[in-house]
């Protein structure tokens, strides 16, 4: 606590499970009298459920709550980056197993102020995500950087309104001399307040970009090997710390199987499927090949059935 600013932490379930492992932070910044709904509560089940189905990592999620919001997330905004930057950071650091991936999170005008004061100067945060920022006036956007050096990975995510006052905000991002990078998220069938879950969602995905697997249209672009695939998830435990399970070893080898079969490539396929243990891999290739057989591509729906009959099936 600390005047006008207050803080909560909630711990992810397996927290008290590992003595060792270190966890993201991501800190909810108060964004409650924009927002129609439970700004906290809608944002934390969202988290909750992207962790639950191994979309992100499991996360410390730190909300912090302001006293006279308006004002501390415009004029006096600089005041709460600087508490965020130099006090809570430390304080949660020191009492908690913290990773070095930190993302802040704000909404509205909170999102707008934090753009304008912690977005465009050193901070410990790796990723701000600004949820249909609003802005109190123009003149809130500095003409030029004081430093030109920014490190932390922006996205800024809009539903179907203007993109206010963006001409004059990334010419700033764009003459700076790091690898920070700015991305803007639209959602155009969303307004700026139903526009906070799917954009909050779709944000955390793009930081977390190298926590969750291949899609189905990495898989569909690209020929992985099940080596290959093993090898992503050494790197997710060897930075995130986490364990993976053979069940998701196995559903992630099932989806690439099935991707492959469908693609013709069945010695890839081959592979993958000896890597599954779903009970419905007969079914599964049953499928394709009445997919082949409907589309009257007769070849593809043999070698399909011979690559049943290699796996026993």
């Amino acid at each position: 606590m600390s005047g006008n600013f207050k803080y909560s932490v909630h711990l992810p379930i397996s927290y008290a499970k590992s003595e060792s492992r270190s966890y993201p932070v991501v800190y909810l910044i108060d964004s409650n009298s924009f927002y129609l709904g439970d700004y906290f509560t809608d944002a934390q089940d969202a988290i909750r459920q992207l962790e639950k189905f191994h979309d992100i990592p499991e996360s410390i999620i730190v909300d912090v709550k302001i006293d006279k919001l308006y004002q501390n997330v415009t004029s006096d905004r600089n005041k709460l980056t600087q508490w965020l930057t130099t006090d809570l950071t430390q304080q949660i650091s020191n009492g908690y197993r913290t990773h070095n991936q930190q993302t802040v999170i704000g909404f509205s005008y909170t999102a707008g102020g934090l753009m304008n004061s912690l977005a465009l100067q050193e901070n410990p945060f790796t990723a701000l995500i600004s949820l249909s920022p609003v802005f109190e006036t123009v003149d809130d956007i500095p003409s030029s950087l004081s430093n030109p050096r920014l490190n932390t990975e922006h996205y800024i995510v809009f539903g179907n309104e203007e993109h206010r006052l963006m001409e004059f905000y990334q010419p700033l991002w764009e003459s700076a001399d790091s690898k920070a990078s700015l991305s803007i998220i639209s959602h155009p069938r969303a307004n700026h307040q139903s526009v906070l879950i799917p954009g909050l969602r779709d944000a955390l995905l793009a930081t977390f970009q190298s926590y969750h697997m291949p899609s189905y249209a990495e898989f569909s672009n690209r020929d992985y090997t099940p080596q290959e695939l093993t090898e992503l998830f050494k790197k997710r435990k060897a930075q995130y710390g986490v364990e993976s399970s053979s069940a998701e070893f196995s559903e992630l080898a099932t989806t690439a199987a099935k991707i492959y079969t469908k693609a013709g490539k069945f010695d890839l396929a081959e592979q993958h499927w000896r890597n599954s243990d779903s009970e419905h891999k007969s079914y599964f290739i049953e499928q394709i090949i009445s997919e082949f057989e409907r589309s009257k591509q007769s070849i593809l729906a043999d070698k399909a059935r011979n690559l049943r009959q290699n796996l026993d099936l």
